[in-house]
């Protein structure tokens, strides 16, 4: 039995409006299966951050900490830091000069966004550490947040203190090693809006949820494009 080209026509055109039901359904698999995987990610770290503090004398990691492991001072992102003490493993784990870059210290959103140089991964593309605080200012009168190493023994609501996020310079539009909440200029790092315009953030206290500037921690956000 053979098929006339008006049948053939008829069934390619079926196949085409399934496809077409089915690509939405899929899409939005993929983009929960990326907020999950960035959801645990964020868990991971700030446990990682957690051990790191109890055990420097609750000295938490800024943006950019202080080293002096080599034997003279030198600035490395917090993420080589927090790899280097063994706070958080990753065998792929790579060096750009003192810079770590891993793919678990990056949402998957933002991957696509994630800035080369010279045939190498910018080191301070990774997960943003908070600048900027309001409780901080309550606390001392000042919104600005040491890049270097912060204590945190004071926050009244840690459940309320954004300290890890995605974070996207505004400028450039590419993934930054810090991010402020209400403060910051035009150049600087802010949350992203990487799942269905929420950004995902981890708290002191350890929980990881989705935000948007109307849940009163933020004042700016930044789109993907």
């Amino acid at each position: 039995m053979h098929f006339t080209l008006i049948e053939l026509l008829v069934v390619i055109a079926i196949i085409a409006i399934l496809a077409g039901m089915l690509m939405p359904a899929l899409n939005k698999a993929r983009a929960r299966g990326r907020t999950a995987t960035c959801t645990s990610q964020l868990k991971d770290l700030s446990v990682s951050m957690r051990m790191y503090a109890d055990a420097f004398n609750d000295w938490y990691l800024g943006h950019k900490p202080y080293d002096k492991t080599k034997g003279y001072s030198m600035d490395r992102n917090w993420a080589s830091v927090l790899h280097m003490t063994k706070f958080f493993a990753d065998n792929n784990a790579k060096y750009i000069d003192s810079y770590c870059f891993s793919g678990r210290m990056l949402c998957p959103e933002l991957h696509p966004l994630a800035q080369w140089k010279e045939g190498r991964l910018d080191g301070t593309n990774i997960y943003g550490v908070a600048r900027d605080d309001r409780q901080w200012n309550e606390l001392y009168n000042s919104y600005y947040l040491s890049g270097q190493y912060n204590k945190f023994l004071r926050i009244r609501k840690p459940g309320e203190f954004i300290y890890i996020a995605d974070a996207l310079t505004q400028t450039t539009k590419k993934p930054t090693q810090s991010f402020y909440k209400q403060m910051g200029s035009s150049n600087d790092g802010y949350i992203a809006k990487t799942h269905s315009k929420m950004g995902n953030v981890s708290f002191l206290d350890g929980h990881v949820g989705l935000v948007t500037v109307r849940s009163g921690y933020i004042n700016r956000m930044i789109d993907l494009n």
